[in-house]
This record gives structure tokens, sequence and C-alpha cells, in this order.
């Protein structure tokens, strides 16, 4: 069995992803969104989103900055004001966005990018 990840944000959807598993960073801690899982709405903190195969090797990656996480009928939504794809993005673009950044909590989301590939030697 399968999850479907799908991520928008306010003028664009990212194509579906299936997974054996999803890990959300919610508000009070990261979530992992398995296949029958009971409805859940929940708030999400600056993070990443993970899609993992039945292996726990990761399928895709997503940075959100905040949004909600509607999980239902094998389905994770994700909508977030900004969504990255971690393959898309670089420590040198996120430094530039966040030296770019016009208030402290676009600053606070691409700290969080920056800390991330710090962490893996991206």
């Amino acid at each position: 069995m399968t999850v479907v990840l799908k991520i928008s944000r306010p003028v664009s959807e990212f194509p579906e992803v299936k997974a054996a598993k999803i890990i959300v960073p919610a508000a009070a801690g990261d979530l992992t969104v398995l296949p029958d899982r009971a409805p859940t709405y929940l708030l999400l903190r600056n993070g990443l989103v993970k899609a993992l195969d039945a292996d726990d090797h990761i399928v895709r990656r997503f940075f959100v900055h905040g949004g909600v996480a509607d999980i239902a009928q094998d389905v994770c939504r994700v909508d977030s004001e900004i969504v990255h794809a971690y393959d898309d993005m670089t420590l040198e673009e996120a430094k530039q966005c966040y030296e770019k950044a016009a208030t402290d909590e676009i600053k606070d989301y691409y700290k969080v990018i920056i800390d991330e590939f710090a962490l893996s030697s991206k």
C-alpha cells in the first residue's frame, strides 16, 4: 500500500509522489503518515517533507514554509505559501535568498534550508 503526497503552493502544484510513508514537519513535531491513517489536519512548521519507500530510502523531499497538511484516504495534501523541491535548491541559492529575504519569517525559512544542507553536506 502507498500514500500519495500532493504538494501545492498558491500558484502551482508539484507532481504527485507515491510513497510507503511520508514524514511531515508538524508544529508539534514530525509526524509519519502511513497508509490507512485516520484523517488528520495539521499545522506545519518550516521544515522538510520527506516521501520514503518501503526500505526508508528517500523518494522525494520538499522544503515547506509552514502551511497545513490534510491527511485522508491515503492522500497527504500539503499546502504552503513557499515550497522548494530539495533537489532543485542549492546551498548557495538558499544563502542568497536568506540575504535578500524581506522579513525575519522568510529568513527563518531559508535558515532551515541552510541548516539542512549543512547537516547533509549537499
